[in-house]
């Protein structure tokens, strides 16, 4: 899973994250010639804009993306001006909250969305275009829950204050799930899912390359039986 791995530096530090950023019009640049006083920012840094704004205009934003050394996210709106719609700032604020989520309170299951995250499931027409990730990880599946040839298969999973990989063997109508195998591992900082008061939440499994969220809850304890509850 990508982040995690190197989240755990940025905790507490100073990020930003900006919806129609000025970065300059025409000669002018907010960030002195070429974007150069952009090299200077060393905290992870979001811009959501739209590449027909003539009021900041999206050739230097841009341009400021690509001098930040460090982390950083560009999000482009195709023929969103510098007012944006309605529904493309709705997708801004949904970026945002999922960067802030991600990096401030270093929410695992942000952390996972925004490792997945292309674009917004909106009403905007955006698309990550810029993304470089802490110390440049590339994304990583081996926290990725998974379901294939009927087995569902956990990494990490929070049962109490234990971690446990869990495997899963699918069952017939209704949706069952019997427990294939539970070994207990050590903590972890993230998780693919919790155990809680009857009901396994996984937050993303993936499924012949889609994503689902999915609920399980216990139906048996001897033998342990989970019927899928919901799954979106």
């Amino acid at each position: 899973m990508i982040l995690q791995q190197r989240a755990d530096k940025l905790t507490r530090q100073f990020v930003g994250s900006t919806i129609v950023p000025y970065a300059g019009l025409g000669p002018y640049s907010l960030f002195g010639s070429g974007a150069a006083g952009a090299a200077s920012i060393d905290r992870p840094f979001m811009a959501n804009s739209g590449n027909a704004d003539i009021v900041a205009e999206y050739s230097k934003v841009e341009a400021v993306l690509g001098a930040i050394p460090g982390v950083k996210y560009l999000v482009e709106y195709e023929g969103e001006d510098h007012l944006m719609s309605e529904g493309a700032f709705t997708d801004a604020y949904t970026w945002t909250k999922l960067f802030l989520d991600a990096f401030v309170k270093q929410d695992a299951t942000a952390i996972e969305e925004l490792s997945r995250a292309r674009s917004i499931n909106g009403s905007g027409n955006d698309s990550l275009v810029v993304v470089t990730e802490p110390d440049s990880v590339p994304p990583s599946s081996s926290n990725v829950a998974t379901f294939a040839n009927n087995i569902l298969s956990i990494p990490w999973a929070t049962v109490g204050d234990k971690y446990y990989s869990l495997d899963y063997f699918a069952g017939s109508s209704p949706v069952q799930f019997g427990l294939n195998s539970a070994t207990e591992i050590a903590s972890q900082t993230t998780t693919s899912g919790s155990f809680v008061n009857g009901v396994l939440v996984v937050p993303a499994v993936d499924v012949e390359g889609v994503s689902y969220r999915i609920e399980l809850t216990l139906a048996s304890d001897s033998p342990v039986l989970f019927t899928l509850t919901f799954a979106e």
